[in-house]
């Protein structure tokens, strides 16, 4: 009797231990029908080699009183043992040998352990043999295989040959990081791809025409150079390679704190930010170049909890995690200016222990446009929602309110239709329209409704004139910023 087998899977030549019953005087041993050496170790236990004509499918063990046959498969897992030519031009037949070859779903020309390589067209010959021909745009490298059972490459390179001299038209993306994959587009690729003198850590080609590498460590802005064995080129324009932070160490810490930031292409790096946000840019960091990959700061007054910002001539670089910033004592508001504004103005908060600054709120609506200048002094956007009274600001250590309320005026940020005759109903859109006491049409008072804090309802009154609309209400007064056409 036949009871397992140990591995499930292997490749030609890989040992199994079969186990079960009465295994002396065994006289055979197969896998799927392939005939093998064979020890009997014991009256229970059988070594067999995986015989390079095996494929996938059941053990059996023949003795004098019979066969047994596994319940299970042996996966016979792909091998390429050689390739006949060792090199050749584009189109050139290929003969691989190996075992395992059965079900090949894919064979590809230049693959190096990162790419699978250019896909090539392919007939198996049998189990132990496949014919192909080297693909238009592959490059020199090991040849790999993929079947059902899983994968093999050679462990030696096929050098594709040159037929002419190379060509390079374009590339894409123009710009990019280390790690950014670039297609680049011309004529007879094969051996080598450079990034302004740095070689490709990876490149493969997609056809004739076209091949993908990726921008190396170490690769500064410059142009693309392809080699092949009878020439090269470079491209006519150079692909831009920007900072990247890939690190900082600590992760967080208080005003003066000293930070390192590694990562690639820090070489003339204009400014270093923290906590960079839609509306600013972050605070600003006194730092020294290192090196290419290493930049020495320290945490600035004022700064936030939030990512790190690189700009250099070449573009910028953000980092993908916060950088927490940590207050050191409870804040305090002395002063703001201006005093009143509509909403999206900036205005400059004055105060203490600034740094760290968590959220600032108008009258408990919160905003996260806000970049500390120093300790001392923060730049804020009032937020949509924003309405009149105090400001509060909260660091990782407590609270402050001002002692005054900065006044939201009404803000009117259009109005439909824009034009239309006396009694034409018109909607007023904007912010801070709650208390409305007046709405008026180049100076001719109209009656109104306060739909909503946004949103005013109102008609063209008879006199009316062309001219901008105007909403009055206690916090200020508010004038469009193009004119209602009276018709």
């Amino acid at each position: 009797t036949l009871s397992s087998f140990s591995p499930a899977s292997g490749v030609a030549g890989t040992s199994v231990t079969i186990s079960g019953a009465n295994f002396s005087g065994t006289s055979a041993v197969s896998f799927n029908g392939a005939s093998t050496t064979f020890t009997v170790t014991s009256n229970t236990q059988i070594s067999a080699m995986v015989p390079t004509a095996a494929t996938t499918g059941p053990i059996k063990v023949t003795t004098s009183a019979g066969t047994a046959t596994s319940s299970a498969s042996f996966i016979v897992k792909p091998k390429i043992t050689g390739f006949s030519p060792s090199s050749g031009s584009m189109g050139a037949a290929v003969t691989i040998t190996g075992s395992g070859f059965n079900g090949a779903t894919n064979v590809s020309f230049g693959y190096d352990g990162k790419f699978n390589g250019t896909p090539a067209t392919f007939t198996v010959v049998s189990s132990t043999q496949i014919s192909t021909s080297v693909p238009a745009g592959a490059t020199s490298g090991r040849i790999r295989m993929a079947a059902p059972a899983g994968t093999s490459a050679s462990s030696a390179s096929f050098t594709v040959k040159a037929t002419a001299a190379p060509t390079l038209s374009s590339l894409s993306p123009p710009s990019g990081v280390v790690g950014t994959t670039v297609t680049i587009t011309g004529t007879n690729f094969a051996t080598s791809v450079l990034f302004n003198g740095v070689a490709a850590a990876y490149f493969e080609g997609l056809s004739d025409t076209q091949l993908k590498a990726i921008v190396p460590v170490g690769a500064a802005t410059g142009p693309i150079t392809v080699a092949n064995a009878m020439d090269s080129a470079a491209s006519s324009a150079s692909l831009i390679v920007k900072p990247k932070i890939t690190g900082f160490s600590p992760t967080g810490g208080t005003l003066g704190t000293a930070v390192t930031i590694t990562g690639y292409n820090f070489t003339g790096a204009t400014s270093l930010t923290l906590d960079p946000t839609p509306s600013f840019n972050g605070t600003p960091a006194t730092f020294t170049v290192v090196s290419d990959t290493q930049i020495s700061t320290s945490v600035p007054g004022g700064a936030t909890s939030g990512r790190i910002k690189v700009t250099a001539p070449q573009g910028y670089g953000s980092s993908s995690t916060n950088f927490t910033v940590v207050s050191t004592a409870a804040p305090t508001i002395i002063a703001f200016s201006p005093a009143s504004g509509v909403v999206g103005t900036t205005l400059t908060l004055t105060g203490t222990n600034f740094t760290g600054t968590k959220v600032v709120s108008f009258n408990r609506t919160a905003t996260s446009n806000f970049k500390g200048i120093s300790n001392t002094q923060l730049s804020i956007v009032v937020p949509v929602g924003a309405t009149s009274g105090p400001i509060t600001l909260t660091n990782t250590l407590g609270s402050a309110s001002s002692s005054t309320g900065f006044i939201v005026k009404p803000k009117i940020t259009g109005f439909s239709p824009t034009s239309g005759s006396a009694g034409t109903a018109v909607t007023i859109t904007g912010y801070n329209f709650t208390g409305a006491t007046g709405v008026a049409f180049n100076g001719t008072p109209a009656t109104f409704t306060v739909v909503s804090d946004t949103q005013i309802s109102t008609s063209v009154p008879s006199g009316a004139t062309t001219g901008p609309i105007s909403v009055t209400a206690p916090q200020g007064k508010a004038t469009s910023s193009a004119g209602f056409k009276v018709n």
